[in-house]
């Protein structure tokens, strides 16, 4: 074999060699400006409110949580969002409806019921269906709307539901949780009820523990509940829509509320409010504050880690 020969077995065609060559010249003569876009993407990435390993943005969690806690909607597959007024009260509940993302509000329907007030709460979801559901409290109440809201069912009690601000999550199964609060401010008890046909039947109420501030999430088909009673944190899950529950616990170093979790790729993110020790507290009248914090859990619950206060108030 001769000197041609041999160049026609490594390159059989100038094609074969032009390719390389050309991929070659363009990583040898934009490295620099690749460092430059990596760089750009790591500021930007930063800069979002995202965090190395934790694959969710911190921001967007503290905008879910005060979304949540302080609007109290609910909205449609089409966008539309669903409220009850500040106040009510008598034996019927006004609902509200906006179709420009809570800019404005008007009246849309009304839920006949049994003697109720805006002081026992109440809690409004939406199914995949895009069937609207109302609980309400004092003798806990269920109706259900079709239409959007223009027209309800009439509010029938879940059977020995009585108490107040009343916490509802329907699953992907079109299974429906209600939470509510039982016994006076200091001490109070969470009952659970589950109904899994549109709230047509429920079952009967479990008393869970002393706590306060429900709060459901669903992720691949796995329902948590969690809430709080003082320093400690209680992390339920159910694989089998209510049937049956596991609960982990975690104490705090001080006094919890308002906790918000969402699942991403197996880590549990969770966001909570701390009670800040402060002796001014002591002063009659004054305002408890609170720093909201962030950590995960990788196991379900069982430890949490990577504890970061996100406000200094």
């Amino acid at each position: 074999m001769d000197a041609d020969d041999s160049i026609d077995v490594i390159a059989r065609s100038d094609s074969d060699v032009a390719i390389p060559l050309r991929l070659l010249h363009f990583i040898r003569n934009d490295i620099s400006r690749m460092r430059k876009v990596t760089i750009l993407a790591l500021i930007l990435f930063i800069c979002s409110g995202w965090r190395w390993g934790r694959g969710i943005s911190v921001s967007q969690l503290k905008e879910e949580h005060k979304n949540y806690f302080s609007l109290s909607s609910a909205k449609d597959s089409k966008g539309n969002l669903y409220r009850t007024p500040h106040l009510y009260g008598g034996n019927s509940v006004p609902i509200e409806k906006s179709i420009d993302n809570g800019k404005n509000w008007r009246k849309v329907g009304e839920v006949k019921c049994s003697l109720t007030y805006s002081a026992w709460g109440s809690s409004l979801f939406v199914d995949k269906k895009d069937k609207i559901y109302l609980v309400c409290g004092g003798s806990v109440q269920f109706s259900r709307s079709t239409d959007y809201g223009r027209s309800w069912s009439a509010a029938t009690p879940i059977p020995n539901g009585k108490g107040y601000q009343p916490e509802a999550f329907v699953d992907s199964q079109g299974t429906i949780y209600v939470t509510w609060y039982a016994g006076r401010d200091i001490v109070r008890d969470i009952y659970l009820s589950i109904s899994h046909n549109e709230g047509r039947r429920w079952k009967t109420p479990e008393r869970l523990r002393q706590g306060e501030d429900a709060f459901f999430t669903e992720s691949d088909n796995v329902v948590y509940l969690s809430y709080v009673r003082g320093k400690t944190l209680y992390f339920s899950y159910t694989r089998d829509r209510g049937e049956t529950w596991n609960t982990e616990t975690f104490g705090f170093l001080v006094p919890m509320k308002e906790p918000y979790v969402k699942i991403h790729k197996g880590t549990v993110y969770l966001l909570f409010q701390g009670y800040k020790p402060d002796p001014f507290n002591l002063i009659p009248g004054s305002e408890a504050k609170y720093n909201l914090f962030f950590t995960t859990s990788k196991d379900m619950g069982k430890t949490w880690k990577g504890f970061e206060r996100l406000t200094n108030n």
